[in-house]
């Protein structure tokens, strides 16, 4: 009856142990995904986890980190998230070449600025005629306002670039700007569909402007890589 009780008792490491690393890696895991090496490292090791000790995982309650996972999914899978990944190259056949590289420029080695849905045809040149004081129209008949890079038979994803005047628009923004173009950027029809408030408007510009400023002083300019 001794031996019978104890195979039935469960081990305490049996839960322990996975939720231990589990633990690790919602620590980890950072508010805003913009390392994409450590994002596909910590989803991969979360679905492992997951796939071996899911029992362990809902015991006593649901881990954080499978909440982390339904909202990935979730994601993934809702209607017009699509991933805008801006970046700098050197020159428009240096950044073609991010369709070379599965999961984008991130895992290129470019530098990035990772975005969801804030396209860079429409909310960018609504970005740019806010900036430079012009009309949407004439903000999107720029040169290199949008364009398309890559062949529309090789996408999704696409390579577009964004226009020399919004990059230099960009390199001169100083922090009491943010919130003065973020206004009325996030009142465009393009960020409301996405509710984005003001205050992540402003840490989107925030980021276009740091990705803008670093890219001049390496001599480069702007695209995105844009998965719909």
């Amino acid at each position: 009856m001794e031996r019978r009780r104890s195979e039935d008792q469960t081990p305490p490491t049996s839960t322990t142990r996975p939720r231990a690393a589990a633990d690790a890696l919602t620590a980890a895991w950072p508010a805003v995904e913009r390392d994409t090496d450590l994002a596909q490292a910590l989803r991969t090791n979360s679905d492992a986890l997951t796939r071996h000790t899911e029992d362990a995982l809902y015991r006593p309650d649901a881990h954080l980190v499978l909440y982390r996972l339904v909202r990935l999914a979730v994601d993934a899978r809702i209607s017009g998230m699509a991933l805008c990944d801006y970046f700098s190259a050197v020159d428009d056949q240096a950044a073609i070449t991010v369709l070379q590289s599965p999961g984008g420029p991130g895992r290129a080695a470019f530098d990035v600025f990772l975005l969801k849905n804030i396209d860079p045809v429409v909310a960018i040149a609504q970005l740019e005629a806010i900036m430079t004081g012009c009309s949407y129209e004439e903000a999107s008949e720029r040169p290199r306002s949008g364009q398309l890079l890559s062949s529309p038979e090789d996408g999704p994803p696409f390579v577009v670039s964004l226009s020399d005047t919004l990059f230099d628009a960009l390199v001169t923004v100083v922090d009491d700007d943010l919130v003065r173009f973020a206004e009325p950027w996030s009142k465009t029809g393009e960020l409301r569909q996405s509710r984005i408030s003001v205050e992540v408007a402003a840490d989107v510009l925030k980021g276009l402007v740091g990705l803008a400023q670093r890219a001049q002083a390496c001599g480069q300019r702007l695209y995105c890589w844009w998965a719909l």
